[in-house]
């Protein structure tokens, strides 16, 4: 491990305080992102794709649901490491129109696409931001 001028470890392995095993960060697996929209932008599902392309991520489901309630669902699955989900996340939590965001461990449950992940999906992560 290195140390910069400022006494920060250089090593890659913590963040913000928080300590997580080089297995947990660098493992590639598959993740699921289910957003509500506000409103009925007949644009917001391509906001929502270049914001997942401009991560990086393999999308390997992407579907944009019927507006319920005056809300839209987004769903996707994509590839990544845990931090790479994260920051997807933290991404599109950050759109406009976009009310909650979110992300789960492993794929959507194909009968649940465009809708709230819920049993669909795996174990549910906590996303920061303006929820």
């Amino acid at each position: 491990m290195t140390i910069d001028a400022l006494g920060r470890s250089q090593s890659g392995l913590h963040r913000y305080g928080e300590s997580m095993q080089e297995s947990e960060s660098s493992a590639v697996r598959p993740f699921s992102v289910a957003v509500a929209l506000a409103g009925n932008d007949t644009s917001a599902f391509l906001r929502l794709v270049a914001t997942l392309h401009r991560r990086g991520v393999p999308v390997t489901e992407a579907a944009l649901g019927r507006p319920t309630s005056g809300r839209r669902a987004f769903a996707a699955t994509f590839v990544a490491t845990g931090r790479q989900a994260q920051v997807v996340a933290a991404s599109l939590n950050r759109l406009v129109d976009v009310v909650t965001v979110d992300l789960y461990e492993g794929p959507a449950d194909p009968g649940n696409a465009g809708s709230a992940c819920g049993e669909g999906c795996g174990r549910l992560i906590p996303v920061g931001g303006h929820q």
